[in-house]
């Protein structure tokens, strides 16, 4: 797997190297401090890039016209927009780009930035709120698809969560569909990731 970081800040570049290679086996992460150095090490032969970590705040863009310059140099990469301001921060894909597949926000610690980072390599997307009021979905829940919501998180399947529960697997699949539902979540994944956020399991 390849992906560039472009940030003109080296502290920033060289702490989610480190993070990335922690969490990606066999990663090669390739560094631009500027869009133009960016720009040509895409133009460059025999590098395909799977994603793009682009810094919103870089001297010589003004605001997403970096973001045009690197999909259209790589229309394949998917982007994930770095940014500490909060003008750019995204809820939801942005019209017209759909190269951009996440936001993460700088001033996010450590631990919340590898929890981003891996539900983007399992699904591909990730953005910084889920909604405007995220808490308030998980009130939906109810005592047991909290219960079976824990369950899925610690990587059970239908089938052993009904076995361990003692209930049918047509209920449990009825209750992860509305869990998915109330979450706003397209999968499993997505799921236990918005609930660790929330902090309800």
């Amino acid at each position: 797997m390849n992906i560039l970081i472009v940030d003109d800040h080296e502290l920033f570049r060289n702490g989610l190297c480190l993070l990335l290679e922690k969490q990606i086996k066999g990663v090669f992460v390739y560094h631009a401090d500027s869009c133009q150095v960016a720009v040509n090490i895409l133009n460059r032969k025999g590098i395909e890039f799977d994603y793009i970590f682009l810094d919103m705040g870089l001297p010589d863009t003004e605001g997403y016209s970096g973001v045009i310059e690197i999909q259209n140099a790589a229309p394949d990469a998917l982007i994930v927009i770095v940014s500490g301001y909060d003008q750019y921060e995204l809820t939801d894909p942005l019209p017209g780009l759909p190269s951009v597949r996440g936001f993460i926000k700088k001033t996010t610690s450590n631990s919340e930035i590898e929890i981003a980072l891996k539900q983007i390599m399992e699904s591909d997307k990730y953005f910084y709120s889920c909604s405007s009021n995220p808490s308030d979905r998980a009130l939906d829940l109810t005592g047991k698809q909290l219960q079976i919501l824990s369950l899925v998180c610690r990587g059970f399947s239908n089938q052993k969560i009904s076995i361990h529960l003692g209930i049918a697997e047509n209920t449990v699949k009825n209750h992860v569909a509305t869990i998915l539902k109330i979450l706003s979540a397209d999968n499993r994944n997505e799921a236990c990731f918005i609930a660790r956020k929330l902090r309800i399991i």
